[in-house]
C-alpha cells in the first residue's frame, strides 16, 4: 500500500512540474497559462489583491502559510501585491498544470471565461 502512494504523489507531482507539453497537453492549458500571464503582469491581481478587504487577505495567508506557533496572528500578518511575479507565475502555471492534467472538473468554466 505504501508503495501505491509512493506511485501516485510521484505522478501527482510530474503532472504539476512538467512544462506544457504539445504532443500530450490540451492546447487550452498553454491558452490559460498565457491568460494567467497576463492578469498578472496587467496589475489586474494586484488591484483585486487590493480590493480585497486585509481581514480576507490575513485569513487567506493563514490558510496558506503552516507556522510552529500562533505568532502571525500578534503579527497580523497578511498578503499583499507584489511586483516580483517570476515565483507567482511558477506556482500559478504548477496549480494549472496540475488541474487540467488530472480533469478537475471546474476547470471548463474557467476556459469558457479564457476564451471569450
Amino acid at each position: 500500500r505504501g508503495v501505491d502512494l509512493c506511485a501516485k504523489l510521484t505522478t501527482m507531482a510530474k503532472q504539476q512540474q512538467t512544462d506544457f507539453d504539445p504532443e500530450t497537453d490540451r492546447v487550452v492549458l498553454k491558452v490559460l497559462i498565457c491568460a494567467a500571464e497576463i492578469w498578472f503582469k496587467s496589475g489586474s491581481a494586484n488591484t483585486e489583491v487590493t480590493a480585497t478587504s486585509p481581514h480576507q487577505r490575513a485569513q487567506i495567508y493563514k490558510v496558506g502559510r503552516v507556522v510552529e506557533v500562533d505568532d502571525d496572528l500578534v503579527a497580523v500578518n497578511t498578503f499583499t501585491g507584489t511586483r516580483d511575479l517570476k515565483s507567482v507565475l511558477i506556482e500559478c502555471s504548477y496549480l494549472l498544470n496540475y488541474l487540467e492534467r488530472t480533469n478537475w472538473s471546474k476547470i471548463s468554466d474557467h476556459v469558457s471565461k479564457v476564451i471569450r
